[in-house]
């Protein structure tokens, strides 16, 4: 089947998607010892240091890998021209703002009232909605995996069911460990930070992983220069292309 001009088939991993790979997952577990050290030992008090901070160090690099994520999806769309890839980085770019200012916590807080499902095993309403919104967006993914198998080329096949998989890993931690630690927050204390760490961790690695996926699709994807004005131009009407 044709492939995307300019794109070959994404054949992960290669040499400097290796080695970037290794460098954002290395720095990922500086931050998880840290947070270790922050949590089980007396030697580093500072908050700072935990992975659970809310705009901390380790919150921030997440905000970096993912702007990279979206970024060059968006590069791959002006090389490609494939809609496919500029719906993942809508996709991604939503993942980053919706990290940034916990949309998925805000939209969880007025849905979970609505569906009507008491607390239970120590889950709370606004848990049951921020789990509606985490299935809300399972879904808009699956839907993009749908496409490309419909419209999209061999090569879209493939990086969108690449993509579905390293997300339902990146669920895992962040739904699945996040409900864990939500319900042995009060019931068992001692544990709950074990579950944190988790789920903020194994969170950092996946998107490590699909940071790298992303820096190695564009890698693949031509060296020609993007020219976006000529493809702009196309666009509009008759009377303003002059």
């Amino acid at each position: 089947m044709q492939q995307f001009p300019g794109i070959t088939r994404p054949t992960f991993p290669r040499k400097a998607t290796v080695t970037l790979l290794l460098l954002l997952v290395s720095v990922d577990l500086v931050f998880i010892v840290l947070h270790m050290l922050h949590v089980w030992t007396p030697w580093l008090p500072s908050r700072q240091f935990s992975i659970e901070r809310d705009l901390g160090p380790a919150e921030f690099f997440q905000y970096l890998k993912m702007t990279c994520v979206a970024a060059s999806l968006g590069l791959i769309f002006l090389r490609t021209r494939s809609w496919v890839f500029a719906g993942w980085g809508a996709f991604f770019g939503y993942l980053l703002l919706d990290d940034a200012f916990s949309l998925h916590e805000r939209i969880g807080m007025k849905i979970g009232p609505l569906l009507g499902i008491p607390p239970a095993f120590g889950l709370r309403v606004d848990d049951y909605g921020e789990l509606a919104v985490a299935a809300v967006l399972g879904l808009g993914a699956f839907f993009m995996v749908l496409v490309s198998l419909r419209h999209g080329s061999a090569t879209a096949r493939r990086v969108s069911q690449d993509f579905l998989v390293l997300l339902g890993l990146l669920a895992f931690f962040a739904v699945f460990f996040d409900a864990l630690h939500t319900m042995t927050y009060f019931r068992a204390p001692t544990i709950a930070p074990l579950f944190a760490l988790i789920e903020d961790g194994g969170e950092m690695i996946v998107v490590s992983c699909i940071t790298a996926y992303g820096f190695d699709i564009l890698n693949k994807a031509g060296r020609r220069r993007v020219t976006v004005w000529p493809w702009v131009r196309e666009r509009l009407p008759a009377f303003a292309r002059a």
